[in-house]
């Protein structure tokens, strides 16, 4: 009996010690979630961008508006705002739309034809996303870049800023702006230290997704992207203490707003709370630049 009660005692023991110690154990995970839970919940708390004016261009002939100038800043004790993780919706009571940050530090995909460019078609890559390679060329006759997209079958001409017929320059471009007609594709920045008559050599073309210099509206892909210009601060796809940018947005031509429309624009960062402003397009458009908020 003495024995028995010995090795009950021990079970008991041995018994206890692995509760304790699997209740140590979930006690340090759930400790450990709950602070980063806590650490989440406060940092969507107080980080957030704080809009403070809306601008819009105007058509005083047709009377319409487009490419929205958002000024910003990070609300009073706010962290670091990341736009790459930061989406902006714009709604109008015929539409929605929901853009990304398009900025030189998105760029994730660069094609470099490695054969020399002339009038002959060669494919390059896949710009309209249908899996099948787009083609490209010079046209001596236009002085252009010319590109031929599967998807539509259309094509694109891009005028060169220097004569192809010539050899011997130096040139640096960036930032050519392909688009089939309706959406912008892709950019093409092209470095030849010693062109070739009548054609660009190889490796001296490169084409990205994203562009490589400032934010425009004119490189901008419509109301799927807005891109950001940095007034106060450093351009580097954050929105930090002390800053203030310009936030690009525009629509395409077709869904460009007319007087006295309803539109309301959300900031959406991943680790901050949204912010919104809802307003209207003023009831008269007498002016080219015009401020819509406050």
């Amino acid at each position: 009996m003495g024995i028995g009660t010995l090795i009950i005692f021990i079970a008991t023991i041995l018994v206890a010690a692995v509760a304790a110690g699997v209740i140590i154990s979930t006690s340090g995970v759930l400790q450990q979630k709950a602070l980063l839970i806590g650490d989440q919940s406060q940092s969507r708390l107080i980080n957030g961008i704080q809009i403070t004016h809306i601008f819009m261009e105007g058509d005083v002939v047709e009377k319409t508006a487009n490419n929205i100038e958002i000024l910003a800043r990070p609300e009073p004790a706010s962290g670091p705002i990341n736009f790459r993780t930061t989406s902006l919706s714009f709604f109008t009571p015929t539409g929605s739309y929901s853009a990304t940050l398009s900025h030189r530090a998105m760029i994730e995909r660069e094609l470099t034809p490695d054969v020399p460019i002339t009038g002959t078609w060669i494919p390059f890559g896949d710009l309209d996303g249908d899996g099948i390679s787009d083609q490209m060329r010079l046209d001596t006759a236009t002085n252009s870049l010319q590109f031929n997209f599967s998807r539509t079958g259309g094509t694109d001409l891009i005028e060169l800023p220097f004569d192809i017929t010539s050899g011997g320059q130096n040139v640096t471009v960036e930032d050519l702006i392909i688009t089939d007609g309706e959406f912008v594709r892709g950019y093409v920045h092209i470095r030849d230290d010693s062109t070739s008559a009548n054609q660009l050599d190889a490796g001296s073309v490169t084409i990205t997704d994203e562009f490589r210099g400032d934010c425009s509206f004119e490189k901008l892909r419509p109301e799927t992207r807005y891109c950001t210009v940095t007034m106060v601060g450093n351009d580097d796809a954050a929105l930090e203490y002390g800053e203030t940018v310009w936030i690009y947005f525009r629509l395409t031509e077709q869904n460009r707003l007319s007087e006295n429309t309803q539109f309301e624009i959300k900031l959406f960062p991943q680790d901050g709370r949204s912010t919104y402003v809802l307003n209207r397009v003023p009831p008269v458009i007498y002016q080219t630049r015009m401020r819509v908020y406050p």
